[in-house]
């Protein structure tokens, strides 16, 4: 943004008074080098691209091969002073481009004006309404003074994004890189990997066919023969077996990777639970936690675990954590708006009930409450919707520890803990 001139006053700073007017006998628009000093800057760098200024220069006669943006701007503004070839070539173009629309505003009110100028702060429309404000003849100084500094900062605020967004792009560029890299190693020590195999295969073919071979031609070895055979056979097939459990681990270990690579990131972006929600939900269960809590199984085998909530995408990963422990997966979205039937019908047939305070509304988890109550249920409040989260309320649900009066963990609302007196009453 041009700075402003040095013969500009500062009294076209101070903010306009609703009780000012700007009086002119006759509203007209002014020609470009008739529009005031402060004006012709925002005006032209608004108003025109950088391929409007290098076209009307080059039909004013001026050689802008070599120009630069800015200096494209510079020999603009350094040619509207006065009625010059420059100037009256620029007048025209904006006079084509807004003068239809500009005459309907022609003699409306400044404070209608002003209104249009702020609605197109608003939605990114400014060319017209500073059209309007530059060249109409009778808008007051004050109004030329707001349009003037809102586009200075705009310019500043726009420098700052633009640079905050290159610094982003630089990073996920380096970070871009990084990961091929990274996949390229993997892929090449998979290729080595599989090659070698592939040649030992190739050996122990040829081998196998060679004695076949040396069997055929000497008979009175056939059953020695037969016994090499059947040797590198076996051998043959325990290298296919091998080469098969390294694909399958391979891929195992791709999975893995992107496991933890989606836990990482999903513990990045995912913001602690706040403490005033912490005490809500604390408090909620305050009488809860002095309840005794009845003694666990030592063992999740076959149970019917419900995750309530948590972060949709990572359901698979959910289900793999209970499977691993042992359980039955079971997952209910937490959206309560259809009602709470078919939350309580999950949670009538479920041993274990998990639920993520973190994406899980008070009122969701509330309801969450109170239905494992009302049906006798164990249920594990958890402070994070991740998969460590909900493998270690797994592990603590399978082999609880003693727990004390300052314990940090989120409630346990013990209605069914796999009790041996409440499994009875359950069947």
């Amino acid at each position: 943004m041009t700075p402003m001139p040095p013969n500009n006053p500062l009294s076209l700073l101070v903010p306009f008074s609703t009780e000012q007017t700007w009086i002119c006998q006759k509203a007209r628009f002014l020609a470009l080098w008739e529009i005031p000093q402060t004006m012709k800057c925002p005006l032209v760098g608004t108003c025109l691209s950088v391929e409007d200024h290098q076209k009307l220069l080059k039909k004013a006669g001026i050689c802008v091969s070599r120009l630069c943006p800015a200096g494209l701007h510079a020999a603009v503004m350094e040619n509207i002073d006065t009625e010059t070839r420059v100037a009256r070539r620029i007048d025209t173009f904006l006079k084509k481009k807004f003068d239809a629309q500009a005459r309907e505003w022609l003699h409306t009110p400044e404070q209608e004006i002003r209104k249009l100028w702020r609605s197109g702060i608003e939605t990114g429309e400014l060319e017209l309404p500073l059209y309007i404000i530059a060249s109409r003849s009778d808008i007051s100084p004050s109004l030329h003074a707001e349009a003037f500094g809102t586009l200075h900062m705009l310019g500043h605020t726009a420098k700052r994004d633009l640079l905050a967004a290159r610094r982003t792009i630089a990073r996920l560029e380096k970070l871009l890189a990084e990961e091929r890299e990274t996949a390229r190693r993997i892929q090449k020590q998979e290729r080595q990997k599989h090659d070698l195999l592939h040649a030992e295969i190739l050996t122990l073919k040829k081998e196998a066919n060679t004695r076949q071979t040396y069997t055929a031609v000497v008979p009175e070895k056939e059953e020695t023969s037969k016994e090499i055979i059947e040797t590198l056979g076996e051998r043959l097939r325990r290298a296919q077996e091998k080469n098969q459990a390294l694909i399958q681990r391979v891929r195992k270990l791709e999975e893995e990777r992107k496991i933890y690579r989606c836990d990482a990131e999903t513990e990045k972006i995912q913001p602690r639970i706040e403490k005033e929600d912490l005490h809500r939900l604390q408090n909620l269960s305050f009488t809860e936690k002095k309840e005794k809590h009845p003694k666990e199984i030592q063992s999740l085998e076959d149970k019917r675990i419900l995750v309530v909530g948590g972060r949709p995408c990572m359901q698979s990963l959910y289900r793999h954590a209970v499977e691993k422990s042992g359980g039955r997966f079971e997952y209910h979205d937490g959206c309560i708006h259809g009602g709470r039937q078919t939350l309580e019908a999950r949670v009538r047939r479920s041993d274990l009930v998990l639920c993520p305070v973190n994406c899980n509304s008070h009122g969701a988890c509330g309801l969450v409450k109170d239905i494992c109550r009302k049906h006798g249920k164990c249920l594990r409040m958890l402070d994070s919707s991740s998969r460590s989260a909900i493998t270690s309320a797994l592990a603590k649900a399978a082999d609880p520890a003693p727990s004390d009066e300052g314990s940090t963990d989120l409630p346990l609302i013990a209605g069914n803990r796999f009790s041996s007196s409440s499994m009875a009453c359950k069947e």
